[in-house]
């Protein structure tokens, strides 16, 4: 069993099923919080170049690397390195198929977004070319498709983090 944090009852660790509603709403942080059956609403107008991150080429969870003079620095290896580019979306999510006007705007790191790109992922981390990314995003807007979120929840922070997304097949 985790222990706890200074702050933390139990109820932080045990996982919870909610509509977005219910987690836009929630004033506690919690540790998992799944969502089903949602959409993405849109995506976040940026920089073509913010969606690409670098990220730690020996160790997954060392997570982005810092820009420096001598090249990318890794603080967790506490070396500079190339990094390897890794997308990062961040997305608003509606419930589905329930209209409501609430949304969540959750942020996708690279496993996450390789299932939102699907087959387009590579071209999409490759292209330097910001309409084309623009237009994939774009394209998915448009889609119909259902998706489970499991999200790390911290009211502090405008943006959530998607620590696993699936695609709920529709009949």
């Amino acid at each position: 069993m985790q222990r706890l944090l200074k702050h933390e009852d139990e109820h932080y660790l045990i996982p919870e099923t909610m509509d977005i509603k219910d987690v836009v709403n929630l004033e506690r942080s919690k540790h998992l919080i799944y969502i089903t059956s949602v959409k993405i609403e849109s995506f976040a107008k940026k920089s073509h170049v913010e969606m690409i991150i670098k990220h730690c080429e020996y160790e997954e969870s060392h997570g982005m690397l810092k820009e420096t003079d001598d090249g990318w620095y890794c603080e967790e290896c506490q070396e500079c390195q190339e990094g390897e580019d890794k997308v990062r979306l961040k997305a608003e999510f509606v419930d589905f198929p329930i209209s409501s006007e609430t949304s969540l705007w959750v942020t996708l790191f690279d496993r996450s977004s390789q299932t939102i790109l699907g087959n387009k992922y590579e071209s999409f981390r490759q292209s330097n070319n910001a309409k084309k990314r623009r237009a994939m995003l774009q394209k998915i807007e448009k889609q119909e498709t259902v998706y489970r979120l499991e999200i790390t929840f911290n009211p502090e922070f405008e943006f959530k983090t998607a620590t696993k997304i699936e695609i709920i097949p529709q009949k």
